[in-house]
């Protein structure tokens, strides 16, 4: 079992979760939520694979600029050091690399960018 903090919505509403992931299983978590401007969708999957932790995200919504869709793919290895936080608590950060980053903007597309 791997145990790690993880930051669970947005940098200004951020709580820690302790999270513990056993091989061959994943933790989700989907939120979805109205703003002042349309709507928002967000998920998030984490899951371990090799001794290293992967976290897949994506983001889905519409505001006055139009939709804008967004999915990432992050790995860390636990292993490897850890950074220290600029977030509460004294929490130490995984270090995260990219994977796999995509973005779609529905607005652009439509004007032919």
């Amino acid at each position: 079992m791997t145990k790690v903090w993880i930051q669970h919505g947005s940098i200004d509403d951020w709580v820690r979760i302790d999270l513990s992931i056993l091989p061959n299983q994943q933790h989700e978590s989907y939120r979805y939520y109205r703003t002042e401007e349309g709507w928002c969708s967000e998920y998030d999957r984490y899951w371990l694979e090799d001794g290293r932790i992967f976290h897949e995200s994506s983001s889905d919504g519409v505001d006055c600029d139009g939709r804008l869709s967004r999915s990432s793919t992050f790995v860390a290895d636990p292993a490897s050091r850890w950074q220290p936080s600029h977030r509460p608590y004294g929490v130490y950060d995984l270090i995260w690399h990219d994977v796999k980053d995509s973005q779609r903007d529905y607005s652009a597309e439509a004007m032919g960018y």
